[in-house]
């Protein structure tokens, strides 16, 4: 019985992945705390007790979200999935229903949030600055930097998809082994400078729910930003002679 019940929390908890699940344990943090100096439990049940965990809540979504008195709408809402997450996962009711108040309140956080400031664009300009500051020929580090600057660039992977986050490894992250080197259509066990096409198993990602994985492919540019180049060089220097 212990074991079954094991492994249907572990089903559960895949639900969402790693990363999105450590952001939600450090949510329920907040909310537990605020709960705790509001004087209220940190688990809303709903019943007679409706409209103050309405009330409680709201308030969390505009506090969480103030920063430096201007409230970031998308961190509020943020937070707020994360307290949902813990109830349902608990088998309490989702505390985010029923709650007209909350929604009022997000809406004035999104009219006084204002627009979201865009980020700025990778350009090939910044990667080429980023090959000006590495020695290619002498450091390890600066190939490895290399070689996960241009695969993140070419094949547009999110950090989770391919490198060590702040959150630790992703168990999807990319392995020697989902590296795969060709000349002309035909793999390449050694001599990867030789390569003119480079492919890598992307094994998961946020929009792979499924987990089934995916393959993406580039061809050499023959041009100083290449990631075939640069993975190659990578591999070429793990070689044994």
């Amino acid at each position: 019985k212990a074991a079954i019940l094991g492994r249907g929390e572990g089903l559960l908890a895949r639900a969402v992945t790693v990363g999105v699940l450590n952001q939600y344990g450090s949510h329920m943090r907040h909310w537990t705390d605020f709960s705790y100096r509001m004087g209220w439990s940190e688990w809303l049940v709903g019943l007679s007790n409706r409209v103050r965990e309405e009330r409680l809540i709201a308030w969390f979504s505009y506090e969480t979200g103030n920063h430096a008195g201007k409230v970031k709408a998308r961190t509020a809402i943020g937070k707020l999935y994360g307290v949902r997450y813990a109830h349902l996962i608990n088998g309490l009711p989702d505390p985010l229903l029923d709650a007209p108040r909350l929604k009022l309140c997000q809406r004035a956080a999104k009219k006084e949030s204002g627009a979201s400031k865009p980020k700025l664009p990778a350009t090939p300009e910044l990667l080429w600055a980023v090959l000006d500051s590495l020695d290619l020929n002498n450091s390890e580090p600066d190939r490895v930097l290399n070689g996960g600057v241009q695969v993140g660039y070419f094949f547009m992977c999110r950090s989770g998809e391919y490198c060590e986050t702040e959150n630790g490894f992703s168990p999807y992250g990319l392995l020697v082994g989902d590296v795969l080197f060709y000349k002309e259509g035909v793999p390449l066990s050694s001599n990867f400078s030789e390569a003119d096409e480079v492919m890598i198993c992307i094994r998961g990602s946020k929009t792979d729910q499924m987990r089934q994985g995916a393959g993406r492919n580039h061809y050499a540019t023959g041009e100083r930003l290449c990631v075939v180049t640069a993975l190659a060089s990578l591999f070429s220097s793990w070689e044994v002679p």
